[in-house]
């Protein structure tokens, strides 16, 4: 018999979100959609942060805190992603770093990192597949980046530097947040998040491609 379950809750709220923004944008609401990333981020980040109530919960901290910072350099130097700006759906902002992409950087960890949590590898290993993967999904996330109004490079193109930056930052923030962990507990909910935002980012190149 099903049972409606924290986790099972969690995973239906995380496809619900992602699933109803492309078919919004498949009927013509894709601006109404965007404006919402916010709330869809701050939702996930709370389940994502619930998920980790009982192991070890600051380390939710790693990755936001690094994210956070990487961004601000990355915003008023110009050094680690190049030279790009924040737009305005990405919500409120700190110093021209919107206060969400913190959480956008856990919720990117954590689900990569998630993928490779039923594995025997190594930390280091674990910490570079799990850059490789997000580094990925940024990948597809800049093809539509300036049309949704999240952020935009000078003259529109994307350095090379941008996603030398993300694998070099991510690898960092993963090599930390995984930690010296004997016994790794499998994340499903993280396994969907990735999968889900994966889903999403495709869908959305395909639509405004």
């Amino acid at each position: 018999m099903f049972s409606l379950s924290r986790i099972n809750l969690s995973l239906f709220l995380v496809w619900l979100f992602h699933v109803s923004a492309v078919v919004g944008c498949l009927i013509g609401y894709c601006d109404w959609f965007t404006t919402k990333t916010p709330l869809n981020l701050l939702l996930i980040s709370i389940l994502v942060i619930l998920d980790h109530s009982s192991q070890r919960p600051f380390k939710v901290f790693i990755p936001f805190v690094m994210g956070m910072t990487a961004e601000w350099i990355g915003v008023h130097t110009g050094w680690l992603f190049g030279d790009y700006a924040y737009g305005s759906n990405l919500g409120w902002k700190c110093w021209e770093v919107p206060l969400l992409i913190g959480m956008n950087w856990l919720i990117m960890i954590y689900a990569g990192s998630a993928l490779t949590s039923n594995t025997r590898w190594s930390r280091w290993l674990r910490a570079i597949c799990t850059a490789v993967l997000i580094t990925s999904l940024d990948i597809l996330m800049e093809q539509v980046a300036p049309q949704l109004d999240f952020w935009s490079f000078r003259d529109g193109v994307v350095p090379l530097s941008n996603y030398v930056g993300w694998l070099i930052v991510s690898f960092i923030a993963a090599w930390l947040y995984i930690g010296n962990e004997k016994e790794v507990r499998p994340s499903t909910l993280g396994v969907h998040i990735f999968f889900a935002i994966l889903f999403y980012f495709v869908c959305i190149n395909i639509l405004l491609g």
